[in-house]
């Protein structure tokens, strides 16, 4: 199957996660940035199969947005909330999209095929991690003699993000 694309914020994406029933992504994300996920499915068993993102707690999971058939057409595209799921059945790719995620968005979840009233089969299961941003401001100032002329030497320093050492110095 082809590869899961996953993309955090507007410029970071990870691909190659092998696209296997169950297979579980770690994603850790900043607080306020959004999450992408695409999910590939089989065209010929599943693109009339409406689709669903949800959310896993005590081993049920909670649609938040749904794809879903009206009585004349085809709802591929739905937006609940701070979620968007769109569904492109010539390329049997269902994307979702979460914006502004806050630290209570973390948990499991599936992007899935969904039989109403409540049967889901997970296309792709996230494990999703929101932590608050991190920026620690450090201000370093220096005085320098130079001969006759004195002179302040000022550095700031970003730290970017709790769980890595990476830091803009």
């Amino acid at each position: 199957m082809p590869p899961l694309l996953l993309c955090l914020g507007q410029v970071w994406c990870f691909q190659g996660f092998e696209a296997q029933e169950l297979d579980t992504v770690v994603s850790r994300v900043a607080e306020g940035q959004r999450l992408i996920v695409e999910c590939h499915y089989n065209y010929w068993d599943y693109s009339a199969t409406p689709k669903t993102w949800c959310q896993l707690r005590d081993e049920k999971c909670f649609p938040l947005v749904s794809t879903s058939y009206t009585s004349d057409r085809y709802q591929n595209k739905v937006t609940s909330g701070r979620a968007t799921i769109e569904d492109d059945t010539g390329n049997a790719i269902v994307t979702i999209t979460m914006e502004k995620l806050q630290v209570q968005d973390s948990g499991v979840y599936w992007c899935a095929r969904y039989y109403l009233p409540s049967t889901m089969y997970p296309l792709k299961t996230i494990k999703l991690d929101v932590s608050k941003v991190m920026y620690h401001l450090l201000l370093f100032t220096g005085l320098f003699n130079l001969g006759l002329f004195f002179f302040v030497r000022s550095v700031i320093c970003i730290v970017v993000a709790p769980w890595t050492s990476t830091s803009l110095c």
